[in-house]
């Protein structure tokens, strides 16, 4: 059987380890530093959302310097092609363009033309797309991927709000080595997606640290 990687991702405020509650974000209480570098030690890889960028596109660089050459995915809140480069100048080994913070798929086009280390997010709540522009919204998730992958890049993560994974079809039609990471999930839900095609699960840092 294929094992499942389980995708740490933790959300990063002002330098400080956060959650999502039900009335915003609260802090982890956890050293933010600290917290990074235990998922890196027990993980293959983890995802840093800076929030500043996500909210602000104001993305804390200095927090990303810390951990150059580390295996780091980041979501920094790009929103163009240039905001992307910035994340790889300061040490991310990949960076998240996500479908409700980019303006387009044109700039997700620039910014695979400057880097082939690209990760492509779906923003989704029960299997559709949320907020983004028209571009995004008006397309099924399947699509879209098909998309992203003519124009290059092997990688996806499906993130739906209310906790709906899809079916493992949607790879139908992708390249036998596009990757899909899908969340947010638990760490034990990682056996029922062995042999699926499914490459990996996206679990909050809170269940993980």
């Amino acid at each position: 059987m294929s094992e499942i990687e389980v995708l740490p991702r933790i959300l990063i405020l002002d330098r400080e380890a956060v959650y999502e509650g039900p009335d915003g974000y609260l802090p982890l209480n956890v050293d933010a530093h600290e917290a990074v570098g235990k998922l890196l030690a027990d993980y293959e890889r983890a995802l840093i959302v800076d929030m500043n960028g996500v909210r602000n596109n104001r993305p804390k660089l200095d927090f990303i310097r810390d951990f150059e050459k580390k295996s780091i995915w980041v979501d920094g809140g790009a929103r163009m092609a240039d905001n992307a480069i910035d994340l790889f100048i300061a040490g991310a080994e990949k960076v998240v363009l996500r479908t409700e913070i980019l303006v387009s798929m044109d700039e997700l086009r620039k910014a695979h033309e400057l880097s082939d280390q690209l990760i492509f997010e779906l923003d989704l709540a029960d299997g559709r797309t949320i907020n983004g522009t028209p571009e995004f919204q008006e397309r099924r998730p399947e699509d879209l991927m098909k998309d992203v992958a003519l124009i290059g890049l092997k990688s996806c993560l499906y993130l739906d709000k209310n906790g709906n994974v899809p079916s493992p079809s949607i790879l139908h039609g992708l390249p036998d080595d596009f990757e899909l990471y899908v969340g947010m999930l638990h760490q034990s839900d990682s056996a029922r997606f062995e042999d699926s095609g499914i490459k990996g699960i996206i679990v909050d840092a809170k269940e993980l640290v």
